[in-house]
Order: C-alpha cells, then structure tokens, then sequence
C-alpha cells in the first residue's frame, strides 16, 4: 500500500466516533511445505524441489455506537500476506551439472520469469460500512469482482444500497502488478509482460516491458427485486500513460419467478470494438424436489492488452453447452451426469467440435465418505478420459485418513508421442490438534509412459483463531 493509501486510511479510522464496543478480530494462518521432482521428457533434465508456501491473515471489525433507531457503523481493516519460497537444484540427469535459473549472472541459464522468493499482500485496506443508506467505503488493497473480471486494485471502493431495490458501486486505482509494491500478477491483463530487471541489461530480455503504473476505474448499478428480476450494468476503463488498456461493458439479469425455477444470463462487451467477447446463461430447474436440472451456455472471445503485438493476433473464438442433472434423496446420497458440447473457431481453419459425458456418485455408509467421478471426452482435440475414486473417514475425533485413486488417458494430437494413460494415487492424514489447529500430512505417487513416475510429499498447518 502506497503512503497516500496508508495516511487516507488513517484520516478515515480518525473521523469515526470514540465511543465503540467489543473489538472482533480473526486471525489465520497456512503453512505448507511440499517436496517433490519435475522430469522433462523431452530434455535430460530434472528439478528437485522444496516448496515453502505460507499465507497469514488478520482481519479487525469494532461496532461503533450509535443514536437509537439509526444503522449500525463498524470499522474493519483486513491484512494478508503471502510467502512463496522455493528451494532445490534443477540438474541434468546423468551428468554432475546443476544450474540456477535465478542467478543473472550465469547469462546461459538465467531467465528473468524465475524466482526462488515471491512476497506479496494480496490484502491491506481499512474500510467503514453500516452507514446510513447501506454506505460503505475501502481504502488500500482489494479485490473487486464482476461480470467484467477480477480485478486488483490499490485504491478506493464505495457503495450504497438505499433501498432493497437499488444498490450502486464504484471503484478507481492503480491495478496490481507484478512490479507493484508486494504485488502479483495473477489479474493483469493478459499479453503484457512486465519486468523489473535491476542490473540486468534490458537488452538480454527485449520480450520485456519496463514497469509502470496501470490505472482502473468503473463500476456498476443493480435494479430490480431479486424474486422476480434483478437487473445489473457495470463499467471498467483501464488506462497507461502510452494510452488505452482495455473499455468493457456488462450487462446481467436474474430471476427467479417461481420457487423451482431460477434462470441468469450476463454479457461483456468490448467497447473499443463493439464486440461481445463473454456470455452467459443458465437455467436452473427443481420440479420435484430431489431432482435439480441445469442447463448452461457460455461464448468467450479472448482479449488481451491492447498495448501489445498480442492484440494484432487472431484469436479463436469458443462456445460451450452443458446440460446436468443431480438427485439427492437424502443427505448421504447424491448422483449426477451430464453431456457438455464444445466448439471453437479458428480463423482460416474452420470450426472444431467436441463432446462429452460426466457423471458422479457420492454417499456415506458405515463412517466413510465415498465419492466416485469421471468423465470421456471426443473430437477434434483428441481422446480423454478419467476416473477418480476417494474416500474419508474420520478414526477419532481428532484424527482421520482420505485416500485418492484416479486414471487418466490421454491423446495429444497436436504433439507426436504424447499419449497414454496416468494413474495416481494419494493418501493424507489428518491430524486436528485443537480446536484453531489442523495439521494435514499427504502423500502423492503417479505414473505414465512420457515422465515414469512421480512423487510429492505435502505437510500442511492450519491455524485459525477467533477474539
């Protein structure tokens, strides 16, 4: 969070009124540590790896008081961060050669998208809400979600919703990098690809960017009542210094008239172009109470930064169907299956098509959660099919055992030799040493014909505490 985000948040907890009543606070806390090996089959080379992934959140809610017959403010603050620390040695079989892809100075084996250490706070703001129309307010970094697309962003949120019928957003910032301060990239837009390179000569890596700042802004506007209809339309504008990012508009509805019928549909239009590059639609139906039936459309039309040779490319437009169907007669039984249909456009090649059959079985029987999935899948992209079978059961009450087994073949048409059939299988152990703290244990093997096998180790640590 910048010092202008720090100084805005605390000037917001410092207008709020003295006078409060208990603090609510929870705090969690996730360690994982995995160890496991990497074999290219196309190259004489393996990596060794220990993986270090720890995540810990703290977020703070105070109520404050207020005159009789008025709303409720509260004061919140949220923080988390995130450690992704990797080790190990990535060598050449065979022979006593080991390279490290993170040292700059080795020019025959550094790559600059290599890092053994990622800090990063997906989470720091500080908010007040309970005001008086259902207005609310954030500052710092957050994510915000709608039918346009996640999006983070280190700025400003604000919303109000008047009455049950009206409720409005906005938002505006700067959008989180991977060259931001403890930023990721894991929403950016797609095709732009941006290095802080330190020492590194620019020209060694001229597929890259240099840093700089994104901003974003929109939001969106809800009318209707969500029993009969309930309509949206939202707004984002991202901008750079060199010009336009992206311009998208959205456009949802939901109703819901009856009580065994529900049916949704949004779009996203690219506004640059005036093209609809996301769809949706979905009909959810429970005539008889047990039986549920859905039935779902999608279109997407990739896009990326228009600031990129990316945006110049062609891309392949695909449009998917998919109808299921799920039973439950009681809480211990469900069954399910469904047919799902794919077809992609690419330009100068015609059209490819797809289909496929899923289905699923799960229930409980003598203290063991039992579940059994798979699916097949046919067309232009090949052959796939797969089966997973697990099961749970609790030992103690404080302890317990899952076990996995899936089977997976496969048949890459695009890549010559790429084909076979991948078994694996997992055991985990469950251990919940108190209320707030969890350990899980896990233990991973699988096997094919293009890598042999495969082996991972996984230790887990939860720890969640309430005041």
């Amino acid at each position: 969070m910048s010092h202008g985000h720090a100084r805005a948040a605390a000037a917001l907890l410092l207008l709020c009124p003295l006078a409060a009543r208990a603090d609510d606070v929870h705090l969690d806390a996730d360690t994982a540590v995995q160890a496991y090996e990497v074999r290219s089959p196309g190259a004489g080379a393996i990596m060794a790896r220990r993986r270090l992934l720890q995540t810990l959140g703290l977020s703070w809610t105070r109520e404050l008081d207020a005159d009789r017959g008025e709303p409720l403010p509260r004061v919140q603050a949220s923080l988390r961060l995130r450690l992704d620390q990797d080790f190990g040695d990535t060598c050449l079989v065979g022979r006593d050669l080991c390279v490290r892809a993170t040292d700059p100075r080795e020019p025959g084996t550094y790559q600059p998208l290599a890092s053994d250490t990622v800090v990063d706070a997906p989470e720091a703001w500080a908010g007040i809400g309970g005001l008086p129309w259902g207005a609310s307010a954030r500052v710092g970094r957050q994510l915000w979600a709608d039918p346009i697309g996640l999006a983070r962003l280190d700025g400003v949120t604000v919303g109000a919703e008047p009455d049950d019928w009206i409720a409005a957003r906005a938002y505006g910032g700067a959008m989180v990098r991977t060259t931001s301060l403890a930023g990721s990239g894991a929403f950016e837009p797609q095709g732009a690809l941006r290095l802080d390179l330190d020492d590194v000569d620019p020209a060694r890596v001229p597929y890259a960017d240099a840093p700089t700042t994104t901003w974003l802004a929109g939001g969106d506007v809800e009318l209707g009542m969500a029993r009969f209809v309930r309509g949206s339309i939202g707004f984002r504008e991202v901008w750079e210094d060199a010009g336009i990012v992206a311009r998208r508009g959205a456009l949802s509805l939901a109703s819901s008239p009856v009580g065994w019928l529900r049916v949704a549909a949004d779009g996203v239009w690219d506004l640059l172009d005036q093209e609809l590059i996301a769809a949706s639609a979905a009909i959810d139906v429970r005539v008889v109470e047990p039986l549920h039936i859905t039935l779902e459309a999608q279109r997407r039309v990739p896009r990326f930064d228009l600031g990129t040779i990316w945006a110049y490319f062609d891309v392949a437009p695909i449009t998917e169907g998919r109808i299921a169907t799920r039973w439950r007669p009681t809480e211990r039984f469900e069954l399910g299956g469904g047919a799902r249909l794919r077809r992609a456009s690419l330009p100068g090649a015609g059209d490819e098509s797809d289909a496929g059959l899923e289905g699923h079985l799960a229930t409980q029987a003598l203290g063991v959660r039992f579940s059994l999935a798979g699916f097949v899948w046919g067309g232009d992209l090949g052959p796939l099919a797969s089966v997973a079978i697990a099961a749970e059961r609790h030992i103690t009450p404080w302890a317990g055992v899952e076990v996995q087994l899936s089977a997976w073949h496969f048949d890459d048409r695009s890549r010559q030799g790429l084909y076979g059939t991948s078994l694996s299988d997992a055991i985990a152990g469950v251990l919940r040493l108190s209320d707030s703290t969890k350990v899980r244990l896990v233990f991973d093997h699988a096997h094919n014909r293009v890598v042999g096998h495969r082996f991972r180790v996984l230790a887990h640590l939860q720890v969640e505490l309430w005041r």
